[in-house]
């Protein structure tokens, strides 16, 4: 089974502690051990992107430089995996450094995002089996967590209506996992300097049919609760069910 993780990174601000740590858990996730393949593509000054190379060290990883800017380094990761999809991965992960922008942000901002984005990564990579086994014997195309600002997953809510409005909200932070084959197969992601682009891309793909690992149901309704709400680990780590 060909597998590969696509990590997109803006290094930009305070980076280096967000980025060195979300690279160690891609290092050693399982996916990697097993003999997937790493794709980096970072955005950003040479200088940083020197750094970036000290992180990486002798850890096996394609890297890709893009110094410009303008478009959001998601762009460079959504055309990354729309081409190793056309050359035989089987299952790709996409995930990159959610929070480096926001890192000005008041601390309880700050925080909230922090655990948003550790719950997503343990979904991608440590239950990276569970995904890619749902992809396997299914006909989900992707696999990620469902941050329900929307309330979308309660009864008096239609989910197929709200998401042919809301495009971005497929899986709200941009960490997910594809079926190669059905990825090939989408447009190629052009670059728009809109950043918002790429996080409204997934949910405009053709057949689009998610599966959610794990539901996170918010106190109240709104996008702007995925910053003022903190995930807790203990709401997720342990849940085994799969729905599909």
């Amino acid at each position: 089974m060909k597998t590969a993780i696509v990590y997109s990174c803006f290094l930009s601000g305070k980076w280096y502690s967000l980025v060195s740590n979300q690279l160690t858990k891609i290092f050693s996730s399982k996916t990697v051990s097993n003999g997937g393949d790493v794709f980096i593509c970072a955005s950003g000054t040479e200088e940083e992107y020197k750094k970036l190379i000290e992180i990486v060290g002798n850890n096996k990883a394609t890297i890709s430089f893009h110094p410009d800017t303008k478009y959001g380094c998601e762009a460079y990761g959504f055309k990354k995996m729309h081409e190793i999809s056309k050359e035989g991965y089987e299952y790709i992960c996409f995930m990159h450094s959610k929070g480096v922008s926001r890192l000005r942000d008041p601390m309880p901002v700050i925080v909230t995002i922090n655990t948003w984005r550790a719950c997503m990564e343990y979904f991608v990579l440590d239950r990276a089996d569970d995904c890619i086994s749902v992809l396997q014997n299914s006909d989900k195309n992707c696999a990620g967590v469902m941050l329900d600002v929307l309330n979308w997953f309660h009864d008096d809510v239609s989910f197929e209506k709200s998401v042919s409005i809301y495009h971005w909200a497929i899986f709200p932070g941009n960490f997910f996992w594809v079926k190669g084959s059905w990825f090939s197969e989408q447009k190629e992601p052009t670059f728009e300097e809109d950043r918002y682009e790429y996080e409204r891309f997934l949910g405009t793909c053709n057949g689009i049919n998610p599966y959610y690992i794990w539901i996170k149901k918010y106190s109240a309704v709104g996008a702007h609760m995925s910053y003022f709400e903190p995930i807790y680990e203990q709401e997720y780590k342990g849940s085994e069910k799969l729905i599909w």
